[in-house]
Order: C-alpha cells, then sequence, then structure tokens
C-alpha cells in the first residue's frame, strides 16, 4: 500500500462542498496549485497556493521581513504548508504535523481518507464541522508528476 503514495504528486483540485448543498467552496480558486510529497523513508510535505497570489510590494527573499503586516497576514491567506511524518492505514492516511506555516496545527494528526481513483490520482478527503447543522466536506485530488515534469 505504502508504494502507491511515494513520491511527487500535484493538486488538481481543492474543493469543499456543504452537507446543506450550498455551493461549492474552492477556497484557493478553481486552479489552486500545489505539490504532495510522500517518502519511502515515512515524510511527507505539502504545499498548497492560491491561483493568483498577491505579490510582496518590496521583492526579494531578504526583503520578506519588511513587508507590511497586512500584505503578510495576505500572503498567510493564500498558501498553506506542512510536512511531518505519515502512517499509512487501510481506510485513511494520518500527517503527524512537525512543521506548518499555521503554527496551530504543529503537533496535530491530521486525517485523511483516501482512495485511488486512477493508477496516477490519489484523492484525499475529510469533514470538518461548519457550525452545528452543516459539515463541510474537503476534497483535494492529486495527480502523479513523472520525472519530466
Amino acid at each position: 500500500m505504502k508504494s502507491q503514495f511515494i513520491g511527487l504528486w500535484r493538486l488538481q483540485l481543492f474543493q469543499i462542498e456543504f452537507s446543506d448543498h450550498r455551493e461549492v467552496l474552492y477556497p484557493f480558486g478553481k486552479s489552486a496549485e500545489g505539490q504532495l510529497i510522500y517518502t519511502e523513508s515515512g515524510y511527507m510535505q505539502a504545499l498548497l497556493q492560491h491561483e493568483n497570489r498577491t505579490p510582496f510590494s518590496l521583492a526579494g527573499f531578504e526583503k520578506a521581513h519588511h513587508i507590511d503586516p497586512l500584505e503578510k497576514a495576505t500572503a498567510f491567506n493564500e498558501y498553506l504548508s506542512y510536512g511531518g511524518k505519515y502512517e499509512i492505514f487501510s481506510d485513511r492516511v494520518v500527517h503527524y504535523v512537525q512543521q506548518a506555516l499555521n503554527p496551530s496545527i504543529i503537533g496535530t494528526e491530521q486525517v485523511r481518507y483516501y482512495e485511488f481513483p486512477a493508477a496516477d490520482q490519489l484523492l484525499l478527503h475529510y469533514h470538518h464541522p461548519h457550525n452545528s447543522n452543516v459539515q463541510r466536506h474537503y476534497q483535494l485530488l492529486w495527480n502523479r508528476m513523472s520525472k519530466e515534469q
């Protein structure tokens, strides 16, 4: 089972469906970008970004700490990343978060149910309560990247 996960995956779709059938939400846009990596040694990393990230007013990696706090907040809202160890079970993969853009999830277990809809596709999904009556169903569809990509 682990061999099916190993490698580099490119995000095809990131959407949220609601149990009350309201309009589907695309948190990073319909063309969100991302990469997911599973290593044979048991580590993973997920990187997702909005389809149209807002560039900083100051260019250069070294100048990022001089950016206006509002620009930093926008960048935070348009990007998601975390990494750590992972463990595969018969119906789910658990990500044990060791590093993350959002410090609140460090040390947590992110449970993702999985399916392989096609040979080179991985669907990760999970539920999260929206309010007392509505559930959010998160779906992330990934395509395996070839060595040429």
